[in-house]
């Protein structure tokens, strides 16, 4: 048996001469057909580029070639667009380059400026105030004011508060008495702790209040003031609150009449 031909499956030329030659020979056996065979694939052809090449450039270590700087070039521009314009740009003048270095100079002297008004301003010292001292006695009642002196040929000397805010009648305070503030000259002070929710209305049970009796207040009326604070500058600001709401009632109450 022959061995069958082989024919490229892509050539035509090939395919016809084949055709033309098995009509045209005497017929002995049957023919065979052809078998048609693929070209071998063409040779790739060498990269213009290798994988050293692409690693290499992918280097982070190796820097790029800065364009070269010319001469006159100013700072920030790029060197490429100013070497297309450098004939057609006018340098600046030195009364420009000094009206520039005055701004940035402005700009920097009130950044500086604000900078220094939003830093934290220390907080002005507190003035310290001499400690708060009380006392249980009362003095003598000829010392007192009238409208303190229940008995006037009394001479004792009192151990209780010799009024009181809103009971007049009561011997004993209803609130915790603390004791009289020393040192205070226009008025006689008392110090309270509250302790009947009935007493004295702006304050809360457990805060402390002053009553105060001006010397020279013929009605003997008596001034109160919550004390805002634990400590002895809340007792004494309580005071001076109280003396200045009292003076100024007085100089009004004078005007009025």
């Amino acid at each position: 048996m022959t061995s069958r031909i082989k024919l490229p499956h892509n050539d035509l030329a090939a395919h016809a001469r084949w055709v033309a030659e098995t009509i045209s020979a005497p017929f002995t056996v049957p023919t065979r057909l052809p078998l048609l065979t693929k070209a071998p694939p063409p040779e790739p052809e060498p990269p213009q580029t290798t994988l050293l090449d692409l690693l290499d450039a992918m280097d982070p270590r190796q820097p790029e070639a800065a364009p070269a700087v010319e001469e006159g070039c100013p700072a920030g521009a790029e060197p490429g667009i100013w070497a297309l314009l450098k004939d057609v740009v006018v340098p600046p003048s030195p009364l420009a380059l000094k009206r520039k270095r005055l701004r940035i100079e402005r700009e920097e002297a009130r950044a500086a400026s604000a900078a220094a008004e939003k830093a934290v301003t220390p907080a002005p010292a507190i003035e310290p105030v001499a400690p708060l001292v009380l006392t249980m006695d009362m003095g003598r009642l000829s010392k007192a004011h009238l409208a303190d002196r229940t008995d006037l040929a009394d001479r004792f000397e009192v151990a209780c508060p010799p009024f009181h805010l809103h009971d007049e009648d009561l011997a004993d305070p209803v609130d915790e008495f603390l004791g009289q503030v020393v040192g205070v000259e226009p008025a006689r002070a008392l110090l309270f702790r509250r302790e009947d929710p009935d007493v004295l209305d702006s304050c809360k049970v457990g805060q402390r209040y002053v009553l105060l009796r001006f010397w020279d207040d013929k009605t003997g009326e008596v001034w109160n003031m919550p004390v805002e604070g634990e400590d002895d500058r809340a007792v004494f600001q309580a005071i001076e609150t109280t003396v200045v709401l009292y003076r100024r009632h007085r100089t009004t109450g004078s005007r009025a009449a």
